[in-house]
């Protein structure tokens, strides 16, 4: 299940504005779909947003086993950290990523990418 927080303000209304994307997924298969859809609702709020787009903030959570989440820190690796550029939607944005295993909350991953200018 994909939700997805706008926030902004700032100073009379104008500036700063941030998303907050949460992924809830029982499968890496599930997850790799949510992304996918984040990172178009990411490219339409850039266009709405230009100019005052700021931070990109994912929360996962998984109900999956802990030896899978291997495979979701692997999938945000190839899309955040190994690739020269992070995919076009989210060029120029600080990009929050905190990874959860489900029902405990226990924490895999808490990832922070800065904007490289892009």
């Amino acid at each position: 299940m994909l939700s997805i927080e706008e926030v902004g303000g700032g100073w009379f209304g104008g500036g700063v504005y941030a998303t907050t994307i949460s992924i809830d997924c029982a499968s890496i298969i599930q997850f790799k779909s949510d992304w996918a859809e984040a990172l178009r609702w990411i490219a339409e709020w850039r266009e709405r947003r230009v100019g005052q787009s700021g931070d990109v903030t994912f929360l996962i959570r998984s109900e999956t086993t802990a030896g899978s989440m291997g495979a979701f820190k692997a999938f945000i690796g190839e899309q955040l950290l190994n690739n020269p550029l992070p995919p076009t939607e989210l060029q120029g944005h600080r990009v929050d990523v905190a990874l959860f295993l489900l029902p405990e909350m226990e924490q895999y991953l808490d990832l922070i990418v800065y904007p490289n200018g892009n």
